[in-house]
């Protein structure tokens, strides 16, 4: 049973923000499905000054080349999710990649995220946009509640 449907774009105003949706869990749950998406993953090849900068304030003790400051390249958009239960953060996943699929019911639960009895309820799931290096992100989110595992 779909609970969630998202498909939204993105700029890069929404860099460093959070994004909240909220979906009601009906009762009998027994486990959630999350399919997330978000294309471009890769910027281009600019982006080598940012790189440069980055590396000089975080590493100043060393004079990166420019051979190794563009083994840093193609930039990449970078997306979390977060997920909370009526009761309880059930954990996040800061992963790199741009198709994941997560899930979560009482005895298990994808890395990252915390096994949890499906309540009946207001849920929220937070996206949190920690890099956006391409002019715009499209971004698709597919909860899904499942009657019996």
């Amino acid at each position: 049973m779909k609970l969630l449907e998202i498909t939204k774009t993105y700029d890069q105003s929404a860099e460093t923000t959070h994004e909240y949706f909220a979906f009601i869990v009906p009762s009998g749950i027994k486990e959630l499905q999350i399919e997330f998406s978000f294309s471009p993953w890769k910027g281009g090849e600019d982006g080598l000054y940012e790189i440069k900068q980055t590396l000089k304030e975080q590493a100043p003790y060393y004079n990166f080349s420019e051979a190794e400051a563009k083994r840093y390249l193609p930039l990449r958009n970078l997306i979390e999710v977060s997920l909370d239960s009526p009761m309880e953060l059930l954990g996040s996943a800061h992963r790199h990649g741009c198709n994941h699929n997560f899930f979560i019911n009482k005895n298990q639960a994808t890395y990252g995220f915390n096994p949890s009895v499906i309540y009946e309820g207001e849920w929220q799931l937070s996206l949190s946009f920690s890099a956006i290096v391409t002019s715009e992100v499209a971004v698709k989110l597919i909860v899904e509640g499942v009657y019996g595992i």
